[in-house]
């Protein structure tokens, strides 16, 4: 895990992350969707507001790079109200240059302001479609 703001983006600190390998794309035009459930607990509102899903380091990969035509958002915990779940979601279309290369998911969770104090951040109900 990477916890050097220089080598994120010089302002987040990666707090967090999962990889998973999809296998091969074998046709194009086929899409691939992401969805979870994302809280906090613990902590405070103002502690919760920086920590996020973070965009630049997250999607689906073809060959462990993320595509230009990846498009989606950050998912930030502090929109959520405290001890709650909110459905975050995103996916890809694969394309005709992706085919026979490797796809993958990865999650990377950011804290964009090195907040003080401890909150707990929970997930649930994972799907890859």
């Amino acid at each position: 895990m990477n916890t050097k703001r220089s080598e994120t983006d010089g302002d987040a600190k990666q707090i967090g992350g999962m990889d998973l390998t999809l296998g091969t794309v074998t046709e194009a035009d086929v899409t691939y969707t992401f969805s979870g459930k994302f809280g906090w607990r613990y902590g405070t509102a103002d502690t919760a507001k920086d920590l996020v899903v973070f965009e630049p380091l997250t999607g689906f990969l073809i060959n462990g790079e993320k595509p230009p035509s990846m498009k989606m958002n950050s998912f930030y915990f502090g929109g959520v109200p405290v001890e709650e779940l909110k459905v975050f979601s995103f996916e890809y279309t694969t394309q005709a240059e992706d085919v026979g290369q490797s796809i993958s998911l990865r999650i990377r969770l950011a804290d964009l302001s090195q907040a003080s104090g401890l909150t707990q951040l929970v997930t649930d109900d994972w799907k890859i479609n």
